[in-house]
């Protein structure tokens, strides 16, 4: 059996790496510096939102690029996501209990 081809160059790997690094520091940076300001404050659970609501955008792009044609991109979402309901509930609720934590949510 042939292996599959890899239209994602290594460029575009770093690129993707170096993308989420800066958007991970900038967030960071960002939400000190205007949680100090005299500024009318934000719920903090916002700018977590819109985070992750980019992290997905970026992802998303990610795996478009990375499966070349509409076709292969729904075909992934498919296999990956909606094929293994276990495997995405165990990442979902870990992570969602992690940055729970992590930000101070209320439990309940």
């Amino acid at each position: 059996m042939a292996a599959p081809r890899d239209n994602v160059t290594l460029l575009f790997k770093l690129y993707c790496l170096a993308v989420m690094t800066l958007m991970a520091a900038v967030y960071t940076i960002a939400l000190r510096y205007t949680r100090t300001s005299d500024k009318e404050l934000y719920f903090s659970t916002t700018a977590v939102c819109i985070t992750e609501v980019i992290k997905l955008l970026l992802s998303v792009g990610i795996l478009a690029k990375e499966t070349g044609s509409l076709g292969r991109f729904k075909a992934s979402l498919r296999e990956n996501v909606l094929g293994s309901p276990k495997e995405l509930l165990k990442l979902s609720c870990i992570v969602s209990v992690c940055c729970s934590e992590q930000h101070g949510f209320p439990s309940s």
